[in-house]
């Protein structure tokens, strides 16, 4: 048992001892492959790992989890269309796809 397995609590340990060797390389937040990370974080988690013991396994902190948790927004019909419309008028008035996505990149670094 290395150092920082004697800093875990003993829920985390537990789960610790039933990772194997692949899950515990693949879950390190040091692993450069990041989807192959964070499947393996949603993998856990469908197993019924909690947030909790997923960030102390992982060494990532409760936000970078709950983001990998969260389910992926999808777009509906009407909101691409909608997109779609404002790419378009953009483009009459611009003349080029390339200035208008510079425009919106622009309307959208203001709003912040």
């Amino acid at each position: 048992m290395n150092e920082t397995e004697h800093k875990l609590s003993p829920k985390t340990h537990k789960a610790l001892e039933a990772l194997s060797k692949e899950e515990r390389r693949a879950i390190r937040k040091d692993n450069p492959l990041r989807a192959e990370r964070n499947d393996a974080i949603r993998s856990l988690s469908a197993r019924g790992l909690t947030q909790s013991v997923l960030a102390e396994l992982t060494g990532l902190g409760h936000s970078a989890i709950r983001r990998i948790l969260k389910p992926k927004t999808v777009h509906t019909a009407t909101a691409l269309s909608h997109l779609a419309r404002a790419i378009e008028g953009l483009r009459g008035a611009t003349g080029s796809i390339h200035s208008c996505v510079l425009q919106l990149m622009k309307y959208e670094k203001e709003r912040r």
